[in-house]
């Protein structure tokens, strides 16, 4: 059962995570996006839609909307979601072909491991750390690529959600906003920074 507060202990500090839905009525939300006007949109699998849900509340009734957003980075994180592997990924440093052996022993790629199986992952712009689901336990963890390390014993910034499959942050930086695919529910969480 999910807690609307949650305490956790991060770095010897406990601090209070609040929890609450923010937008409903969804089929299988999976993934979400900001628009550059502000607009936060999340797919949803089964339906094969989009909707706007920057308001929040009941989105069953939202009108679908559609966004093919191609932007391309620098680099990229890759999570290997059966291995509980995080890879920190440079396309100019890595060949066209490559072994999963090749890349484990790839220079500084190997960010984080000891996870559970992964869903969809994003960096938090003002904290550089990198937050991932890990739907099958329901919990949301935070990896700091700066320093790779075993995760496996380190404590979620949220647990008890109902197969979370992607995170974003609110423009501001200051809520996270966790797809749950069996609730049909985007959570909005605050005090989750330290």
């Amino acid at each position: 059962m999910l807690k609307e507060v949650q305490e956790v202990k991060v770095g010897g500090r406990t601090r209070r995570v609040y929890v609450r839905p923010f937008a409903w009525g969804l089929k299988n939300p999976s993934h979400m996006e900001w628009t550059p006007d502000g607009r936060l949109l999340v797919s949803e699998h089964t339906a094969g839609t989009v909707r706007d849900i920057t308001k929040g509340g009941d989105a069953s009734e939202a009108k679908p909307f559609w966004i093919d957003d191609a932007a391309g980075r620098g680099f990229f994180y890759l999570a290997v979601g059966s291995l509980g592997q995080i890879f920190r990924i440079n396309p100019d440093e890595l060949p066209e072909k490559i072994t999963y052996s090749e890349l484990v022993a790839h220079p500084n790629a190997l960010v984080a491991w000891g996870l559970h199986r992964l869903g969809g992952m994003r960096f938090h712009p003002s904290s550089g750390l990198l937050f991932a689901v890990q739907p099958e336990m329901g919990e949301v963890i935070a990896v700091d690529p700066a320093q790779p390390g075993n995760y496996h014993f380190q404590p979620p910034v949220v647990r008890g959600l109902r197969m979370p499959t992607c995170v974003r942050f609110s423009q501001d930086s200051e809520k996270m906003y966790v797809c749950s695919s069996a609730d049909g529910v985007v959570w909005e969480v605050e005090g989750f920074l330290t």
